[in-house]
């Protein structure tokens, strides 16, 4: 896994690649339902597949973990059993993570749009932005926009992935 810092809208975000086949650990000490994780994890490439986890777990929805989505909503209703889970990486995987203790104990709201190719996504005024990943015709990757003024409309000229803040740190 390689790790990178950045600061956005004064949030405290690390971008973690890994490599196809890549094996990853996470230990929950007690049940943890997603709804109430302490970060927001957005996987915006490849994807994962549990390859050991406790016994008796049997929420599908956890074994293999595709396409981009966020934790808390994607898996809203879903909870970690306590025990120790082995991932394996499928194909080079990018996942941003927005963690709670980066941050003083503290997280904005939310939200992420997932753009395809030609797909469109009309701004708000005051809105706080990311293109986490591809190409728009505002912006490629690691843009922050801030809408001031007027709505604007987004345009993915690549598969694109969008951050949305609640505001500033």
């Amino acid at each position: 896994m390689k790790s990178t810092k950045y600061t956005v809208f004064g949030w405290e975000f690390n971008k973690n690649t890994f490599v196809d086949g890549e094996e990853v650990a996470a230990i929950f000490p007690k049940d943890t339902p997603m709804d109430n994780s302490a970060n927001w994890l957005f996987w915006t490439k490849g994807s994962r597949v549990a390859i050991s986890y406790p016994q008796d777990f049997n929420d599908e929805f956890f074994i293999e973990q595709r396409g981009r989505f966020l934790n808390k909503t994607t898996f809203a209703g879903h909870t970690y059993k306590r025990g120790k889970y082995v991932f394996q990486v499928v194909g080079d995987t990018e996942v941003w993570c927005l963690d709670c203790a980066l941050n003083g104990g503290n997280l904005p709201n939310l939200d992420f749009v997932a753009l395809d190719v030609g797909q469109t996504y009309t701004t708000s005024i005051g809105q706080l932005i990311l293109v986490a990943s591809g190409e728009t015709n505002l912006g490629s990757e690691l843009t922050c926009l801030e809408i001031v003024s007027e709505n604007k409309v987004i345009t993915a000229t690549t598969d694109a992935f969008l951050i949305i803040f609640s505001g500033r740190k």
